[in-house]
Order: C-alpha cells, then structure tokens, then sequence
C-alpha cells in the first residue's frame, strides 16, 4: 500500500513538473518542434524502470540514472538508459505520425474551408 501512495504522490508532482516544462518552452514558436520537446519532459518525467533487474518494483528511470551515477563506483545504469530510449523512439514514432495526419488531412481541409469562404463573400 505504500508504495501505491508513493506512485501516486510522484504522479501527482510529475504531472505539476510536465506543467512547468510545457510552459519553460513558451520561446519554441514551431509546433511540431514544440510537440518533441513536450515528449522529451513525458519520457524524462513518467518513464518507469526496474530498481534492479529481474525484480517488480519499478522507479522513475533518470532516478535510476542519477542515483547510480552519483552513488555508485561502478555505475551500470544502461538498463535505466535503454528504458528511456525505448519510450523516445516509441514517442517519436506516434508522435512523427502525428505530423504527418496533420500535414496531410487537416491543413488541406482548413485550406478547403477558407476557399468556401472566400467563394460565399
């Protein structure tokens, strides 16, 4: 039960921390640049790892990454690293088709709209 507590404490401070990055980025004025750096704060925030391999319990990644970094002689925290690459190469799949539903469906039907509009006056 506690440790649902703690997840649900850090969820709740992660998405106060996704807030805060989303409004950091106010200067990247292109919005498909702005949805990358939106899935770099997602996948640095909410992106979970095992604690130690072969094990349940899962913590935040760049936790892992820090704290074996700083705390460990020999750190060996590329199964932390690997977790993270993984949730970026999937984002930026969904996120790449995101792009391109937008660049082929919604900008010709906006530019359809317009047009009829300009024909009605």
């Amino acid at each position: 039960m506690q440790i649902l507590i703690a997840w649900l404490a850090y969820l709740v401070a992660a998405v106060g921390c996704y807030w805060c990055w989303t409004k950091l980025f106010f200067w990247v004025k292109q919005n498909e640049a702005r949805l990358f750096v939106k899935l770099i704060g997602a996948i640095l925030l909410f992106m979970p790892a095992p604690a130690t391999q072969g094990q349940d319990d899962y913590v935040p990644a760049f936790i892992i990454v820090a704290f074996r970094g700083l705390l460990d002689k020999d750190p060996s925290y590329i199964d932390a690293v690997i977790w993270m690459l993984s949730g970026l190469v999937l984002g930026m799949i969904i996120v790449g088709f995101y792009i391109l539903y937008q660049s082929l469906v919604q900008k010709p039907q906006a530019a359809a709209d317009e047009k009829a509009k300009a024909e009605a006056k």
